[in-house]
């Protein structure tokens, strides 16, 4: 499989990845907090196959002083994000429970939950299949990327958790806040893949 249409499927995978929350929240069949936790779930997940991304090319001879130049190791991708999620999700349930009772937001609902991670889910795991059938012949920059991109997750997640939560409590406009982050979200992740689809720098 040539590395433009690697390109061109995790562009495809991506974009339904952020049209999915997207249309939850636009067609209003899914709660903030809905929302939210699938956010989280998604960042979980993929943390934990970049992960596994990362063991191939650390193995190879060939491209193991260029693994570590360019931060792919799998067991610092674990240390940084696994704690930093776990952090995030209690901070976050500490917050969404004061915005829940105060009345800022609709209570958490399971069955919606379920329904919304089950189709994230299957979305992360079309992308995967194919990253992890290509594992063996990716390049150091390609997982490099993966790793960039949980990077970049992380940062608009605390950015959600500081401004998108404590705001709300004062201004009562958590929805409008949740879906300028989805849009962020969707530009910050697609306009990256976007680049190298174009510009062809990574695989």
């Amino acid at each position: 499989m040539s590395s433009s249409i690697v390109r061109l499927l995790n562009l495809l995978i991506t974009g339904a990845r952020q049209a999915l929350p997207l249309n939850g929240i636009l067609s209003g069949s899914w709660r903030p907090v809905t929302v939210i936790a699938v956010y989280w779930l998604e960042s979980f997940v993929l943390v934990l196959l970049t992960a596994l991304l990362c063991w191939p090319v650390q193995r190879r001879t060939s491209d193991r002083a260029a693994a570590s130049r360019a931060g792919v190791n799998a067991k610092d991708v674990l240390l940084v994000h696994l704690p930093s999620l776990a952090i995030f999700g209690v901070f976050v349930g500490i917050m969404l429970n004061l915005l829940i009772r105060e009345g800022h937001t609709a209570p958490f609902d399971f069955d919606e939950f379920r329904a919304a991670a089950y189709a994230m889910l299957l979305v992360i795991g079309v992308g995967s299949a194919t990253d992890l059938t290509m594992s063996p012949a990716l390049d150091v920059a390609a997982v490099a990327d993966r790793v960039d991109g949980c990077m970049s997750r992380w940062a608009l997640f605390w950015i959600l958790g500081f401004f998108g939560l404590i705001v709300p409590l004062a201004t009562e406009r958590l929805m409008l806040f949740l879906t300028l982050f989805v849009v962020l979200k969707a530009l910050w992740e697609g306009g990256a893949l976007l680049e190298r689809l174009f510009g062809g720098k990574r695989a």
